[in-house]
């Protein structure tokens, strides 16, 4: 089982419905749907998507949502921040 340390910890704290429930992908853990996704369509152009993944850093982007997720992260860490750190939807074409 996944995570087993922190539902462990959490044991009497959450429901235990929330304690078993399988692994689930950020935006559908956090109950956001395709909230995010409709969000980066939206503000970022094709442009700056086209742009964003022909920078060296941008570590192959391969949607617009994990452009936004990525410029969240770089704008949050700076210098600190690992691009390699912001994680990909597997099902996504290239």
């Amino acid at each position: 089982m996944e995570k087993w340390i922190l539902r462990r910890a959490m044991e009497g704290l959450l429901p235990h419905q929330v304690l078993t429930r399988p692994k689930a992908r950020f935006w559908e853990g956090a109950g956001v749907g395709e909230v995010m996704s409709a969000h980066a369509q939206e503000t970022i152009s094709d442009d700056e998507f086209a742009r964003a993944r022909q920078d060296e850093t941008s570590v192959g982007l391969k949607t617009k949502e994990e452009l936004f997720y990525f410029l969240v992260f770089q704008e949050q860490f700076g210098s600190r921040f690992d691009p390699t750190l912001v994680g990909r939807t597997k099902s996504v074409p290239v």
